[in-house]
């Protein structure tokens, strides 16, 4: 994995974390489950994240390198829509009442 695929990935998860959204949002094309799990590990491994009482938090160093992330990656390109929200489309003579 190179080093800006891994800043990502690394910012993204932090990111997310910080905000307790779901981490199923950065599922896509670029990142699978797999590289996910291992990039928790190894956060976990170099003391970025805690897992305290079967949640994810940021330690002091994690919140450092959120703020580090955030100066250096390109935000605009980073942009993470949580689908939860999304409702499915309606045809063009269906009513919509929330």
């Amino acid at each position: 994995m190179n080093k800006e695929r891994l800043e990502q990935i690394t910012f993204g998860i932090l990111q997310v974390i910080k905000i307790n959204a779901n981490i199923e949002i950065l599922i896509n094309d670029e990142f699978s489950y797999l590289d996910l799990k291992r990039a928790i590990d190894d956060l976990k491994r170099n003391h970025l994240l805690i897992d305290y009482l079967g949640e994810l938090e940021l330690t002091n160093y994690g919140n450092e390198e959120l703020k580090r992330l955030k100066k250096t990656i390109n935000i605009g390109s980073m942009i993470i829509p949580d689908f939860r929200y999304f409702i499915d489309k309606r045809g063009i003579n269906d009513v919509y009442l929330p």
